[in-house]
């Protein structure tokens, strides 16, 4: 949680490889954390792949209030699960981005079922600073009992 470090470190990344995508994601990640929404959606549209399957970008664009953008990453997703694996998770971040914490949640239960897509997606749900908007929903506390983690 030191924003500045982190910052710091993604940027000495970025001046070797401005191009590097984990860099540019996780300096999107720290702007969101500083509510700078804008300045996320900016660097986030600096990375090479990823815009439409990246529900971070999705949760920036709900907190401008632009739903249409978090629409078009949703449905993107939706339609690329009916193709290729697309961790529930995934999709229940944007919906927790758009505010639907029911939809959010039954996501979320699904993925520690399933336990698809690894340990990573676990970890995002009990990690994810963006995972503060569903603490107060009664399912938050049921997913953080069932973690295995």
């Amino acid at each position: 949680k030191d924003n500045d470090a982190a910052m710091k470190t993604f940027d000495q990344a970025l001046d070797i490889d401005p191009t590097f995508d984990l860099a540019l994601w996780g300096k999107g990640l720290i702007y969101i954390q500083l509510k700078d929404y804008q300045q996320a959606i900016d660097v986030f549209h600096k990375r090479s792949s990823g815009t439409y399957t990246n529900w971070a970008l999705a949760n920036a664009w709900a907190k401008l209030g632009n739903r249409e953008e978090v629409e078009k990453i949703l449905n993107y997703n939706v339609g690329l699960s009916k193709v290729r694996f697309v961790p529930p998770a995934v999709l229940g971040h944007i919906y927790v981005a758009k505010g639907d914490k029911e939809e959010a949640c039954r996501l979320f239960k699904r993925q520690l079922e399933d336990k698809t897509g690894g340990i990573f997606w676990l970890y995002m749900i009990k990690l994810d600073p963006r995972m503060d908007d569903l603490k107060d929903h009664p399912c938050y506390k049921q997913l953080m009992d069932a973690m295995p983690l």
